[in-house]
């Protein structure tokens, strides 16, 4: 059996330091593993300070889908309803659960409560109760209403993220499937130098083709996509999670090898790889000024509809 060395930090990997590391993250339903990539030190490290990160960006669209998770499960997050600003909870499914009971005073002594279960409206009720006879108050009427979590509601999800570590995050997945795709790793050495070292980024931005649903319609499939060209002098790649959201990165810019592309195209829900349907290219030289003007995230990553 070869060698293998941690691809990060060059120690041959062996059964006491080696690790299990996605290909495509654990936290978007990834099942496809290697343990010829990573020591755990450098699994752990890049995990809390890229993959942890990435986790956080894609659990609006890892609880949408009702990912099952390898490891552990998809959390659930805070929004804003749009309809009355209430604060609710999001959970798995993009079930909606208010995170605390919404009162409304209406006329005479009457109060309706809306919450989202019974027993978080019978706590509310017994508060109540207890704050107006307290307060010399007799309720003639107490009207109730349970906001149940099943229906459809509008809901805004707004986020800061750290650009710069979710641009490592995909070059590490670009990196990963490269060489598990057996490429040869002295080719992406600028790329792996940017995964350790606080060097500045021209390598990697968001960047939405909305290539899974021109090619598959609606299915929330994952694309991993990497090329080499031989005629732009590059090998660039493409991630998109969930036909949603998107990132790119160029591996190498002066790239004088064959022509080559590895293509991994995988549904979450389903547990499974699909075919590469389709032809996807980037042009070099957009690439490169995409990366060097840097456009910031817009508000719609960060604000989302149910």
């Amino acid at each position: 059996m070869p060698a293998y060395q941690c691809y990060l930090c060059d120690d041959v990997l062996n059964e006491h330091n080696r690790s299990k590391e996605h290909i495509l993250p654990n936290s978007i339903g990834g099942r496809l593993k290697s343990d010829r990539l990573l020591c755990k030190t450098c699994n752990t490290t890049t995990g809390q300070l890229y993959d942890d990160v990435f986790a956080e960006f894609s659990v609006i669209w890892a609880s949408k889908h009702h990912i099952q998770r390898e490891r552990g499960n998809v959390p659930n997050f805070k929004a804003i309803r749009i309809s009355d600003g209430a604060e609710i909870v999001v959970k798995p499914g993009w079930k909606i659960e208010l995170l605390h009971p919404v009162i409304q005073y209406l006329s005479g002594n009457a109060i309706n409560i809306t919450s989202s279960s019974i027993q978080r409206h019978n706590q509310e009720l017994a508060r109540l109760k207890k704050e107006y006879l307290k307060d010399g108050w007799i309720l003639d009427v107490l009207q109730t209403v349970a906001d149940h979590t099943e229906r459809k509601v509008d809901f805004l999800s707004d986020r800061i993220f750290n650009q710069d570590l979710l641009v490592r995050a995909a070059c590490k997945i670009f990196a990963n499937f490269y060489i598990y795709s057996d490429g040869d790793i002295r080719e992406i050495h600028r790329i792996i130098t940017f995964l350790k070292e606080d060097v500045e980024n021209y390598y990697g931005w968001f960047c939405d083709l909305n290539w899974v649903h021109s090619h598959y319609g609606e299915k929330p499939y994952h694309l991993l996509a990497i090329r080499g060209d031989r005629k732009q002098k590059a090998i660039y790649a493409y991630l998109e999670i969930f036909g949603e959201k998107g990132f790119t990165g160029l591996l190498n810019g002066q790239y004088q090898g064959e022509d080559f592309q590895f293509d991994l195209v995988y549904d979450p829900v389903g547990l499974a790889t699909i075919p590469f349907d389709g032809q996807l290219y980037l042009d070099k030289s957009q690439l490169m000024k995409l990366i060097k003007a840097k456009p910031g995230l817009t508000s719609s990553d960060n604000s989302l509809k149910y």
